[in-house]
């Protein structure tokens, strides 16, 4: 038996722009990802294969290591995509999607960290109000 089909996980036929956040679940999110940033495609199949279904806070982690991993390569065009995505779905969408991006992105990347504070600068507004958000807690906690 093969492994599943990413292409499966709930595509809009629309363009990312398009879709009604509040209808984005987190499996047409991560395949907004995977059409804007074909390369993350392969993450996604590489999950697959050893869990054979998609667990998205799972993936997500898979998410944070390829964009850092992408970044510091220089495809800023790959990280802008996603990082332009993950605001959209910040902003409007569901609370699942929400709390994914939170959780299993934002966390992830360590927004305590210092040495993440020039990247996350460079994040659109939502992203960076959130990772702030993060910080602020985890400094005075």
């Amino acid at each position: 038996m093969g492994a599943p089909d990413r292409h499966l996980m709930g595509k809009s036929s629309l363009p990312w722009h398009h879709l009604a956040m509040a209808e984005l679940t987190p499996q047409s999110l991560i395949a907004e990802l995977t059409e804007a940033v074909p390369a993350f495609g392969v993450v996604v199949d590489e999950h697959l294969a050893t869990f054979g279904e998609v667990i998205p806070h799972v993936l997500f982690g898979d998410l944070t290591r390829f964009v850092l991993a992408a970044r510091a390569d220089g495809d800023v065009a790959a990280v802008a995509a996603i990082l332009q995505r993950l605001n959209a779905a910040l902003v409007a969408g569901r609370p699942d999607v929400v709390d994914l991006i939170r959780a299993s992105f934002i966390e992830n990347v360590g927004p305590w960290d210092d040495q993440m504070a020039a990247f996350i600068a460079s994040w659109p507004n939502a992203l960076r109000a959130e990772a702030e958000r993060q910080r602020n807690w985890r400094r005075a906690t």
